[in-house]
């Protein structure tokens, strides 16, 4: 790579692309690439290991033919026309028995072709049939898409990006690290899965066809916003060596992280576009009716927008050795602080962080946000909102209509989607009786209390959720852990069966009235943002005793765009 980095450095290509008008600078000679570009594709070339073998050289040659065919006239068109003339390559290359030789001359013949850029699509796709999954691959697919235009940056500037970027080979950041800066929602990121590497990742924002946002003028905003992240992120290794590259990025528009603008007219960074959802997931690794049974730990992060939608994985963390149950609280505090890369993505996502505990059914009443995950032993509760899950139905593909539709109802406005709440009649809460405010003017109101005690009390529930297929919220005026197995079994249907994806109630047998008491202390402007509520009743609990209601609260919070469906699959990282 010696011999090709001079021809591209930052500092040179400064003074070029802040000029009106300049393009790419053209070759010496007057030929259709820039100065250094046959080099630096020779070079990119001789990565493949395969390609050191004059067979597989000769194989590429055939399979360039090939992909060229489907693309280039025939020799002679309707009506006896003679046409331009078919690639074939295996003829007009020089054949050398050295590789480094023999490749030279293949990318010669691509530069001299009449149509060069038909050429190197031709070495593209033909690599791609031969060497699918080898890590040199996207490296050339970068360097093909600068040089026939199709990236979205000039040629000169993606070519001196893409050899900055190769020098640092030792140094460049993980997928885990890189997940996080790619920008959410971003043309090109849809079936990203956070275990790409740098290179794959900037073929994905650089293949773009049909524009970005902003039509053609905006192709280069999601390329220029990733890299200008990565490179600004002073935990990465490589960031002392990436100052000349960082000039550069900012002078063809590229904000850095921690910019109040972006390149192409003011975006949302990723870090204020979306939210860090963590998933805390305990499974039991053995016969869950054992008294003190045992448990084991796993665990992923991902993104989310903030205003909701699918989730997009950042990483995964290694599962956990067995625990029981009654050392779940240190056992999973000890997991947590641990995980280092976890906490380097919590400490980059400022406020925005979610945490999520996917529980067994058997521990939905369990006191999550008193984990802790960092040396200072201070609960979760009371630095983010703390939400429990249920396992069950998060591992369950069948039974997402009804949940799904409810959350559709629990994400409109409230006085579009106003339910009365059960029990006690429209207005009752906690099912005491007692008059509060409309439920259309109050999100609170939109909680439904029913009756959780008597011989009919389970088929009043089931009937009344039958009957209001909006409602979304569900309080239990009982402690889940102290149902009595029909009012459990209905509590299960309602999260099931009738798709309930909010839970609300607080652990001790307390009067319910002081819960809601307590969440209108905070209220939320929509029950949308109740995990909000509950952290700050929370927080501005901590002083209280333990007794106190605000250190009682489980919040249930089954969003269904908040499934990653391939966690079962084996994690990063995972033998």
């Amino acid at each position: 790579m010696g011999s090709v980095e001079g021809k591209w450095t930052a500092k040179r290509l400064l003074g070029k692309v802040g000029r009106a008008g300049d393009g790419p600078g053209p070759a010496a000679d007057g030929g259709p690439w820039p100065v250094g570009a046959a080099e630096l594709l020779g070079e990119l070339l001789e990565d493949f290991p395969q390609l050191s073998r004059h067979g597989d050289r000769l194989d590429l040659l055939q399979r360039m033919d090939e992909a060229a065919e489907r693309h280039e006239p025939r020799p002679y068109g309707p009506g006896g026309v003679r046409g331009a003339r078919r690639a074939r390559f295996r003829l007009d290359v020089r054949e050398e028995f050295v590789a480094r030789a023999h490749l030279r001359n293949l990318v010669g013949a691509i530069e001299t072709r009449p149509d060069p850029d038909a050429a190197l699509d031709a070495l593209r796709a033909a690599l791609r049939g031969q060497a699918p999954y080898d890590k040199a691959l996207p490296w050339l697919e970068l360097a093909v898409l600068g040089l026939t235009g199709a990236a979205p940056l000039p040629p000169d500037a993606s070519l001196t990006v893409l050899t900055a970027l190769r020098a640092d080979l030792p140094h460049l950041p993980s997928p885990a690290q890189l997940a996080r800066h790619v920008p959410h929602g971003a043309p090109g990121t849809a079936l990203l899965t956070g275990r790409e590497t740098l290179p794959e990742i900037l073929v994905r924002l650089s293949d773009l066809r049909g524009g970005g946002p902003g039509g053609d003028a905006g192709r280069a905003v999601p390329l220029l916003r990733f890299l200008g992240s990565v490179t600004a992120d002073t935990d990465l290794a490589a960031y002392a060596r990436w100052a000349a590259l960082r000039d550069l990025l900012g002078a063809l528009g590229g904000g850095r992280a921690g910019d109040t603008g972006t390149a192409g007219g003011g975006a949302e960074s990723p870090e204020a576009a979306d939210r860090l959802i963590v998933q805390i997931r305990v499974e039991a690794a053995g016969p869950e009716h054992v008294e003190d049974g045992s448990y084991e730990l796993r665990g992923a992060y991902y993104r989310q927008a903030v205003h909701g939608g699918p989730l997009r994985r950042v990483a995964a963390l290694p599962p956990s050795e067995p625990f029981r149950r009654s050392e779940l609280t240190g056992a999973g505090s000890a997991r947590m602080s641990a995980w280092t890369e976890l906490a380097r993505e919590v400490r980059g996502a400022g406020g925005g962080v979610r945490v999520e505990f996917l529980l067994p059914e058997a521990l939905l009443g369990y006191s999550a946000e008193l984990w802790s995950a960092g040396p200072t032993r201070t609960p979760l509760g009371q630095h983010h909102p703390v939400v429990v899950r249920s396992l069950e139905r998060y591992t369950d593909s069948w039974v997402i209509g009804a949940w799904r539709q409810r959350w559709q109802h629990l994400r409109r406005d409230p006085q579009r989607a106003a339910a009365s709440p059960l029990g006690g009649g429209n207005g009752d809460t906690a099912g005491t009786g007692a008059r509060e405010a409309d439920p259309a003017d109050d999100a609170l109101g939109r909680i439904s209390w029913p009756r959780l005690h008597g011989r009919s009390a389970a088929t009043e529930l089931t009937e009344s959720l039958v009957r209001q297929p909006e409602l979304a919220c569900l309080g239990l005026t009982v402690p889940y852990d102290r149902l009595s197995a029909h009012l459990l079994a209905a509590v299960k249907d309602a999260l099931y069966t009738e798709g309930v994806p909010v839970m609300l109630w607080r652990r001790d047998p307390g009067d319910p009235r002081e819960l809601v008491t307590a969440l209108r202390a905070h209220p939320p402007a929509r029950l949308l943002d109740l995990p909000e509520t509950v952290h700050r009743c929370r927080k501005y609990g901590r002083t209280a005793g333990a007794d106190d209601v605000r250190n009682n609260i489980t919040l249930l919070w089954d969003d269904p765009d908040s499934v990653d469906a391939d966690q079962d699959t084996p994690y990063a990282g995972m033998a």
